[in-house]
């Protein structure tokens, strides 16, 4: 089976948000978040309720990648993304640009 790695730079952003965030994955909404100074740490004193007001949000996460004709000549095609604590759903184009 022929792999893709997709790990490295991606861009996040908020649903219905215009900004893009330039984000490392694998990673996680909260951390790519504060990384980027738009929450206080959630770990600290009482700022746990910023955690689940995350995570009551959508983001969208979005990658250009290129592969292979030989990867898309194979009988099946995967997208295997996972975000530490967070639901996905992947919605991936094949073909050729």
């Amino acid at each position: 089976m022929l792999k893709v790695d997709l790990n490295g730079q991606w861009k996040m952003q908020e649903v219905g948000a215009d900004a893009w965030l330039e984000v490392q994955v694998p990673g996680s909404v909260m951390n790519d978040l504060l990384q980027h100074g738009k929450i206080e740490d959630p770990f600290y004193r009482d700022n746990e309720k910023i955690g689940l007001e995350i995570a009551a949000k959508d983001f969208v996460y979005s990658r250009t990648f290129l592969v292979e004709q030989e990867f898309l000549s194979q009988e099946k095609n995967y997208a295997y993304l996972r975000r530490s604590r967070y639901t996905c759903r992947s919605f991936c184009k094949w073909g050729a640009y």
